[in-house]
């Protein structure tokens, strides 16, 4: 009688599990930022961790699913001249919004669904900053506009450990084309970037 009843409360849950969802809503709980120039010499070419404040939605149609979301950036960039007499001091506001728009192919076994995509996104943001000394000794002011429209193709694992939640890994490469406009020299210039992240994302979903 144990057995049985062991063997029917484990049959219930992967039956619970395997319900079907269609929809699934979630908060962003690690980001990449991609789009930050740390101006800190002995931080050249890092990335800046942080919980991004945004949400994501993706809807189901059988094997493939389509995506969208939105996430706000509001960071402050700090430069120091730790072990580095040359470098830059001083502190910068960087704000942002992300919206994007995918679609991706879902591969299931069991609790765990494997994925492969693309999304097309639209980031404008605006970083303002004030900085002291510099190999020159002059520092800098910048106060500038961009928005940036990219590719982001990405791979991905969700595990999902109970039926009503998810919990999304993505790693992902992005391309994108840069549109700057300084107000402070009045210049306006364009140019291309591209990068790849093993962690871009990760993600906690709610189904239903």
């Amino acid at each position: 009688m144990k057995n049985l009843i062991v063997f029917l409360s484990i049959f219930w849950g992967f039956k619970l599990i395997a319900q079907e969802t269609k929809n699934h809503i979630g908060v962003n709980l690690l980001g990449k930022n991609e789009f930050i120039e740390i101006v800190d010499n002995s931080n050249a070419n890092n990335h800046y961790w942080f919980v991004p404040k945004g949400i994501s939605y993706i809807h189901d149609f059988s094997k493939f699913s389509v995506r969208t979301g939105i996430n706000y950036y509001d960071i402050s960039v700090e430069a120091n001249s730790n072990n580095c007499s040359d470098c830059l001091v001083g502190s910068g506001k960087l704000k942002g919004i992300e919206i994007k728009a995918g679609l991706q192919k879902n591969f299931y076994w069991k609790i765990i669904t494997f994925f492969i995509g693309v999304d097309v996104y639209y980031l404008p943001s605006k970083y303002s900053g004030t900085y002291y000394g510099g190999f020159s000794g002059g520092g800098y002011k910048t106060n500038q506009n961009d928005f940036r429209i990219g590719l982001n193709p990405f791979i991905g694992i969700g595990l999902r450990p109970l039926n009503r939640f998810q919990i999304n890994w993505e790693a992902g490469y992005i391309r994108e084309t840069i549109h700057f406009n300084d107000k402070l020299s009045h210049r306006k210039y364009s140019n291309s970037n591209s990068d790849f992240s093993k962690i871009q994302s990760l993600v906690l979903y709610y189904n239903f």
